[in-house]
């Protein structure tokens, strides 16, 4: 068991990511929490809970309290791994330093709880081939979205990978998925809109050095989306909702790319992607996103960190266009080691957004983070 806390002071001249001019919004939070973890030679079973206080001066209508639970388990038998991953997060979409398919809609603090469950079962065929069978639930409530054009959704993926070593330094591998989203129709209560994706992927991976490592997987989605809309000439004539069902089709190419280089005191990764993401724009996301990173590690104590960012998101089988926007974020972050137990960092981040729609304007923000982050030594019961 090791208890934490951390505080953390910000600055942010556009908190909300908006075109037009916003007043600087400074901001304390605090996050106690607690990791909590237990094992044998055939199982272990990791745990962690925070709960973070957020306040802002500045603008009103800001303040949160988010809570974070996490849990993973594993079960091993000589040829078979079962894990089980669970998580749930109450938090609001306009205080993380990521993007997110969300971020660009609300232009005020959200509410967004999310749970998703993952178990996954590993079966070694033989001592270079694995399968591995996998489901996921993911399911997200926003406290009064629509307001914001934000909607409650669901999605379940069942996924099949199966990997071969055929060689010490080669990986090769397939991998076939299926996902349902679905998301409420607010006009109509009890209808459901409905994305059905299909995905194929096969890929490498290839240590090209003890220092130098790489992967690429490429492949093909198939989105089918069903929507169901108010006819509005029946809405403007009558005031009634006749029901009119639509769907579309949409294709395309999915790929992932990463590239690792291990200098004497440094190391750069490189990772390119596209995939189809659940949004709570009520429909699904295409995402092209691009990171650069090095970690240098200055001296023993200091670490430095330097990232750029890129991302574009097109909604997919939908009339949904102000989803669509590209996304840049490049940052710059050190952190000490001050003791064995205390921690402390300082990151600036830089993020300009753009919708792709006529006559949109741009945002950006600059902001400023201060963390100060203490651990106290575990505390263990062994037998």
């Amino acid at each position: 068991m090791t208890p934490s806390v951390s505080l953390q002071e910000l600055y942010n001249d556009n908190f909300l990511l908006t075109s037009g001019p916003e007043p600087a919004v400074t901001g304390t939070v605090i996050t106690p929490g607690i990791d909590l973890s237990a094992k044998q030679d055939a199982w272990s079973l990791d745990g962690t809970a925070k709960w973070q206080n957020s306040h802002y001066s500045g603008q009103s209508g800001l303040d949160t309290n988010d809570q974070y639970l996490n849990l993973l388990s594993n079960y091993n038998t000589p040829r078979n791994t079962w894990g089980l991953t669970g998580t749930y997060a109450k938090e609001s979409i306009l205080t993380s330093t990521t993007a997110a398919a969300d971020i660009g809609l609300a232009h005020t603090q959200i509410q967004r709880i999310t749970r998703s469950i993952d178990p996954t079962w590993t079966w070694t065929m033989d001592e270079k081939t694995q399968l591995q069978v996998s489901y996921q639930y993911n399911g997200v409530t926003y406290s009064e979205g629509s307001a914001a054009g934000l909607y409650n959704y669901n999605q379940n993926v069942g996924g099949v990978t199966l990997s071969n070593q055929i060689s010490a330094r080669t990986q090769i591998f397939g991998v076939l998925q299926y996902s349902r989203f679905y998301v409420p129709v607010l006009q109509i209560p009890g209808t459901t809109e409905t994305s059905d994706t299909s995905t194929a992927e096969i890929g490498v991976s290839h240590n090209f050095s003890s220092t130098f490592t790489g992967s690429l997987a490429a492949g093909e989605q198939y989105t089918r989306t069903s929507e169901t809309q108010c006819d509005p000439f029946f809405l403007s004539l009558f005031g009634q909702c006749f029901v009119t069902p639509s769907s579309s089709k949409d294709t395309g190419a999915i790929y992932s790319a990463s590239l690792q280089k291990q200098f004497e005191r440094s190391t750069v990764n490189l990772t390119l992607s596209r995939n189809v993401s659940p949004s709570g724009a009520g429909t699904q996301v295409l995402i092209d996103s691009g990171s650069l990173s090095d970690n240098w590690q200055i001296s023993p104590r200091l670490l430095g960190l330097i990232s750029a960012n890129v991302y574009t998101f097109r909604a997919v089988g939908t009339s949904v266009t102000e989803l669509n926007r590209n996304y840049y974020s490049p940052a710059v972050e050190l952190r000490w080691l001050w003791t064995q137990n205390l921690k402390i960092s300082a990151l600036y981040q830089y993020i300009w957004e753009k919708d792709i729609v006529a006559g949109g304007l741009p945002a950006h923000s600059n902001s400023i983070y201060l963390t100060l982050n203490y651990s106290w030594p575990y505390l263990s019961v062994s037998r």
